[in-house]
């Protein structure tokens, strides 16, 4: 079968990108349905009341708006819970680095951003795309 724009949508396209991608073979494979379709992850009541804790004591505790915790960065910074999958239980306080490292990184790595922006304004000047007259 083809689609709006002529490409094929079918089982086949499935199961070339299974012997391409996962190096399977195609003829023995029988996928399920579940397999193609997302799962949304089931965490235990109990957890999700200690998320909601652990996000109350963030906001209350240091004085953090609560929209705060729904941030794009906060979130970023939560999915360092891939590190316990990684490393096994761990406690993060004699991981994270102090607040001084952490205000010494960012002016190093605005001093990074301010070089590259300086560079790529310099080769499209020189490029006759942007002019500074």
């Amino acid at each position: 079968m083809k689609d709006a724009r002529g490409q094929l949508n079918g089982r086949k396209n499935l199961l070339d990108c299974l012997t391409r991608c996962a190096g399977l073979d195609s003829r023995r494979v029988q996928l399920k349905l579940s397999q193609c379709m997302k799962q949304k992850l089931q965490i235990s009541k109990n957890d999700m009341s200690l998320l909601k804790q652990k996000q109350v004591e963030y906001c209350v505790d240091g004085y953090n708006s609560f929209k705060s915790v729904e941030h794009s960065r906060f979130l970023n910074l939560m999915q360092c819970v891939d590190f316990g999958a990684k490393y096994g239980k761990f406690a993060i306080a004699e991981t994270v680095y102090s607040g001084k490292t952490v205000s010494r990184a960012t002016v190093s790595m605005a001093a990074e951003v301010k070089v590259s922006l300086i560079d790529r304004l310099r080769s499209m000047v020189e490029g006759g795309t942007v002019s500074l007259s």
